[in-house]
């Protein structure tokens, strides 16, 4: 076999244990390396080491969102399925708010497509850090699927390109938001202010969560003013990643 050959073997196997495995036995039972070979070697297995420690954080990641009823899908930048809870998985089988075509993720409503592939390209880029969009994909005669695009941090060296970003699905049908008791405990808003939150994290917007309290909407805008410094959070999107955060808020069907 030549050495453009087994350079190419090399890459190929990144990533998969058991043609990694092979490879090295192969290799090791080979004549002496070329100095070439060697080469890609040793950056094929720095890229495979690499790409089974992530593929391990990312498979823990599911395990967890699986024993919640939180949907999380892994996309990379042109929103290609890398990993999908089960949760994620029955969205996707029930094509109310997303669907997959192909490899891809894509929303069902027309209108919505554009906006979550922005967001996905957005969250993927380095200098996005730390801006997580929060989307309301619409279902009908069903309230909005919310998204919120959350960024992972990127790849090093060559396979920075793989960044990957993660869809956090949640469905105000299925989920209890915390109770306002438990709101005021924990970032002390108000009667009110509590409120107004666990309406926007059903999903609504904030001029019907000013219709929902029967007050004008500079009253509800200065509440989310006041909600948003409370948890030291700075975007709408960002305060409700925080409170979408919250642990044990919510309950199987």
């Amino acid at each position: 076999m030549s050495d453009i050959d087994t350079i190419e073997d090399i890459y190929e196997a990144v990533g998969h244990e058991g043609r990694w495995r092979r490879l090295n036995d192969r290799l090791a039972s080979a004549a002496p390396l070329s100095t070439e070979v060697a080469w890609h070697l040793a950056i094929g297995r720095e890229a495979h080491d690499q790409q089974v420690r992530v593929s391990g954080e990312i498979s823990t990641f599911m395990m967890v969102q699986d024993q919640l009823t939180i949907g999380a899908l892994v996309v990379d930048t042109d929103g290609r399925i890398i990993h999908a809870n089960a949760i994620a998985s029955r969205h996707l089988a029930e094509r109310a708010a997303l669907t997959r075509v192909g490899e891809k993720v894509h929303a069902v409503a027309m209108d919505d497509g554009g906006v979550l592939s922005d967001a996905i390209k957005q969250a993927s880029l380095a200098t996005n850090a730390g801006r997580n969009p929060f989307l309301l994909l619409r279902r009908e005669r069903r309230l909005p699927l919310c998204v919120v695009v959350v960024s992972t941090r990127p790849s090093d060296g060559a396979y920075e390109n793989r960044r990957s970003v993660v869809l956090l699905l949640v469905d105000p049908e299925l989920a209890a938001p915390p109770g306002t008791d438990v709101l005021r405990a924990l970032f002390g808003f108000t009667a009110r202010e509590a409120e107004l939150a666990a309406i926007l994290m059903t999903g609504c917007g904030l001029e019907e969560g000013a219709r929902t309290l029967g007050v004008a909407m500079t009253t509800a805008r200065t509440f989310l003013a006041h909600i948003t410094a409370k948890t030291e959070s700075h975007s709408q999107p960002e305060l409700m990643h925080r409170l979408l955060s919250i642990p044990n808020v919510t309950q199987r069907r």
